[in-house]
């Protein structure tokens, strides 16, 4: 049995979350700021999973920030709370 005690740094994924990314590993793989079309097709991805989101939160889309590390999720937060102030 292997033990694995550093959550923190990264967790083993699902099987599930495997499966449902691996088309974004594969196939749609561009930068959803590009204008290319591989790139513009992981911004429609993208768009519609942020729309996703906010249907499973009851929020607007725009209100879903989708980040890549723990630090900057915490400075929009702030930045979010200090302007409804």
């Amino acid at each position: 049995m292997k033990i694995y005690a550093d959550n923190a740094a990264t967790t083993k994924m699902s099987r599930n979350a495997i499966e449902a990314m691996l088309p974004y590993m594969k196939e749609i793989y561009g930068n959803p700021s590009s204008l290319y079309e591989i790139g513009q097709r992981a911004k429609e991805e993208l768009e519609a999973a942020r729309s996703r989101a906010a249907a499973a939160l009851n929020c607007e889309p725009d209100e879903i920030y989708f980040t890549w590390m723990v630090c900057l999720l915490i400075r929009f937060t702030v930045l979010f709370w200090l302007r409804k102030l």
